[in-house]
């Protein structure tokens, strides 16, 4: 997995106003591959929705990340999310559905982890993996 595609999953879309539990604002997110060395730390901007959606974005990857997210109860929450990928001319090189969990530590503070799958153009699963990431907040 690259930093493209790594960047544009990462983005922690966790809100639950209704609970008291508001994780809705801008995140600051930092992911690192499971595997030692296989690929991170990366580093992406998240805007989380209160009414469950969420964009991200970063430096590397053109497409920005969409998606939603539930909250599981308590301090947990989970984001399901897909990012369009691109070679470096352009050409369309598939998607990456990532999946986010993460424990809210403090206010300021998302820790968990995330699995992937990369799919190709024809909608095949090339690769998987996991990593773990952390969120901090920069904004409300």
């Amino acid at each position: 997995m690259g930093a493209a595609e790594l960047l544009s999953t990462v983005s922690p879309a966790f809100a639950n106003s209704s609970k008291g539990n508001n994780v809705a604002g801008v995140w600051s997110v930092v992911a690192v591959s499971s595997k030692p060395g296989a690929w991170g730390p990366f580093r992406g901007e998240g805007i989380v929705d209160a009414d469950g959606g969420f964009i991200g974005s970063n430096a590397v990857q053109p497409s920005a990340s969409v998606g939603y997210w539930k909250a599981l109860g308590g301090k947990y929450y989970q984001a399901v999310f897909t990012v369009f990928l691109f070679e470096a001319d352009g050409t369309p090189a598939g998607s990456l559905k990532a999946t986010v969990n993460l424990t809210r530590s403090s206010a300021t503070k998302l820790t968990g982890t995330v699995t992937y799958q990369k799919i190709d153009t024809s909608g095949s699963v090339v690769s998987h993996g996991a990593g773990t990431v952390t969120a901090d907040r920069v904004g409300p």
